[in-house]
């Protein structure tokens, strides 16, 4: 399911974006295995705080770990990087769904 993610601070301004991201559906299928992850909306926004980002991390390196394509994978590794930006305080990791 293709997603834009952003990043934000706390009074909405954009830091970071990625376009399309590729979230298999597995993820939204399996909350015990992707507890965050499976609560992403493909029709409406979904937000993290920092305080999520350990968690999200290891949800998508458990994607990351799995057989993927090359696109499927950039893709992955760009939610991961943003992920890792979004772990400092007041910033959001928003996935905007259509």
């Amino acid at each position: 399911m293709p997603i834009s993610l952003v990043l934000r601070r706390e009074r909405g301004e954009d830091i970071r974006r990625a376009e399309q991201t590729y979230l298999p559906a597995d993820a939204s299928r399996d909350p015990a295995e992707y507890p965050l992850l499976s609560g992403v909306d493909p029709y409406a926004n979904t937000i993290f705080n920092a305080r999520q980002m350990h968690q999200l991390l290891v949800e998508v390196d458990r994607l990351l770990s799995g057989p993927l394509g090359v696109a499927e994978r950039a893709s992955l590794e760009a939610v991961a990087d943003l992920c890792r930006d979004a772990r400092r305080v007041h910033r959001y990791l928003w996935f905007i769904g259509d």
